[in-house]
């Protein structure tokens, strides 16, 4: 799969991006929402995209409404990596929709059943 990290945290996209090339997926990896999105318009073909909420230049949320109005449709699946203890409250509040969240530090093998099972839907 063709997957995007968006993290300001070098450690954690790193991280993320060893593990998941070791699982054989294409990984490319930016900074923030802003890099993101030129990234997207440049190369269209991102079927996951693992963001994180709070980046600097433009955050995870203001990234996904702005992903929802400029990009095709379906959009890619987005896996929210977060040490954000509320965000799932927020992304709620803000009627943003995604498809995983998980907690850093990050728990890879619950990590690694989501990334199979957005496969099979991919």
């Amino acid at each position: 799969m063709n997957i995007l990290i968006i993290d300001d945290d070098v450690f954690a996209k790193k991280m993320l991006g060893h593990h998941l090339l070791d699982m054989g997926h294409t990984v490319t990896t930016v900074s923030n929402g802003q890099e993101a999105l030129l990234h997207i318009e440049r190369n269209n073909n991102m079927e996951v995209i693992l963001l994180d909420l709070f980046m600097p230049q433009l955050s995870g949320p203001s990234f996904l409404l702005l992903l929802s109005k400029q990009t095709r449709k379906p959009l890619p699946k987005i896996v929210i990596v977060s040490g954000a203890r509320d965000g799932e409250n927020l992304l709620k509040d803000l009627g943003i929709a995604y498809d995983y969240y998980f907690h850093k530090p990050i728990d890879f093998t619950l990590l690694n059943k989501a990334i199979e099972e957005l496969a099979k839907t991919a």
